[in-house]
């Protein structure tokens, strides 16, 4: 069934990633409904934009990775790289390792609320 947040879903900054291979993203808020949309991240001064990459980061520099993951709460941390604008029935692919967050959860009822279908693809055994 699709997913929705209303405001405030939450007022915290949470850059993240995921452990599936692909996700995808239909947005099915109304037109006259949609804000805010899924924004991509990379740590400030620096290349590093996914999962894979912190990792490999963390085993050069000895840096445990819990301690790098809680970067993940800090905007200050994060420079947004691209964003995709919600809009009505768009499919938004990508590679969920990259470090992204949804923006603007908004609606005081499942009418207006951010509306979207998730679909992951190849997702691990839990």
């Amino acid at each position: 069934p699709p997913r929705s947040t209303l405001f405030p879903y939450t007022t915290l900054f949470r850059s993240h990633f995921d452990e599936e291979l692909l996700i995808g993203l239909v947005y099915l808020s109304l037109p006259e409904h949609c804000q805010g949309g899924t924004a991509f991240y990379r740590l400030k001064n620096s290349n590093i934009s996914t999962m894979e990459e912190a990792l490999t980061y963390c085993e050069q520099t000895n840096c445990d990775i819990e301690t790098f993951l809680n970067h993940g709460a800090d905007p200050d941390c994060w420079i947004e790289e691209e964003r995709v604008d919600m809009c009505f029935n768009r499919l938004v692919l990508f590679n969920p390792h990259r470090f992204h967050q949804s923006l603007r959860h908004f609606g005081d009822c499942l009418e207006n609320a951010r509306m979207f279908q998730q679909f992951v693809f190849n997702a691990p055994a839990r």
